[in-house]
């Protein structure tokens, strides 16, 4: 029997980095091995018992932006709305909250808000990908901890939750030849299911979808 983790958020992901997680995908995976980090809020903290696999499942959609944009990068700030975002998330507290929740409503579709153009575009997403892959390649250790290449693509079109964490059989060389599937493209499921299917006819390697959790 082995024991991991398939859907594990870092600061990679928009909202986890909204909240204040500043932890990336190396310590994630040190920490899944037994070792131990300092938390996002200052705590040393270790496993009682290491992982066997991991999936960092982090948001598709503006994968990495929230990094930059809580860092105050200068191309991301030219755009209005990411920097009225920089500067809610700075001032903290409540602000820092609502800014946080406009955030995640605009990405889900809630808001009624247009998403920057800016977080989606391939060449930064691509960036941020390729970096992800090489730090999951660095920490597989076949036959003792597996670092499943994965995502999750948050589709909560008109409230419904249907997201679906993406698994990748194989490993980096495969999982860069295309572009993680987004919200941006589609809110429709079936579309995520076609993006698969053009994935495997494209590298021959076999995905998995799964519901990242159990709501209704």
């Amino acid at each position: 029997m082995l024991w991991g983790d398939t859907h594990l958020h870092t600061s990679l992901s928009l909202d986890a980095r909204a909240f204040g997680v500043t932890l990336g995908p190396e310590e994630a995976y040190r920490f899944a091995q037994g070792g131990e980090v300092t938390a996002s809020h200052g705590e040393q903290v270790r496993l009682s018992r290491p992982l066997d696999f991991l999936v960092i499942a982090d948001h598709s959609d503006a994968f990495g932006a929230m990094n930059e944009i809580v860092k105050g990068n200068p191309t991301l700030m030219r755009d209005p709305k990411c920097r009225q975002w920089h500067d809610g998330l700075a001032q903290g507290g409540n602000t820092a909250l609502m800014t946080t929740m406009e955030i995640i409503e605009t990405f889900a579709g809630i808001s009624g808000e247009s998403v920057p153009e800016i977080l989606m575009d391939r060449d930064l997403v691509r960036t941020i990908w390729e970096r992800y892959l090489e730090t999951a390649e660095k920490y597989n250790d076949p036959g003792r901890f597996t670092t499943v290449i994965g995502y999750e693509w948050t589709s909560t079109e008109k409230g419904n939750n249907l997201h679906r964490n993406v698994l990748y059989r194989d490993g980096a060389a495969e999982a860069r030849r295309m572009l993680p599937f987004t919200t941006a493209e589609s809110f429709n499921p079936e579309d995520l299911w076609k993006w698969m299917e053009s994935y495997e006819n494209n590298t021959g390697v076999r995905l998995l979808a799964l519901a990242h959790n159990g709501n209704p």
